[in-house]
């Protein structure tokens, strides 16, 4: 579970770029939603 949470963090770090932190968690929350 923890390199799955991992790898979407570095997917939203991508796509966020440096859209800061605010943008990385709500892709990852969004991403667990859909997970």
């Amino acid at each position: 579970l923890c390199e799955q949470v991992l790898n979407f963090f570095y997917v939203c770090l991508n796509w966020c770029g440096g859209a800061g932190l605010g943008c990385i968690l709500r892709c990852l929350s969004d991403t667990v939603n859909i997970v």
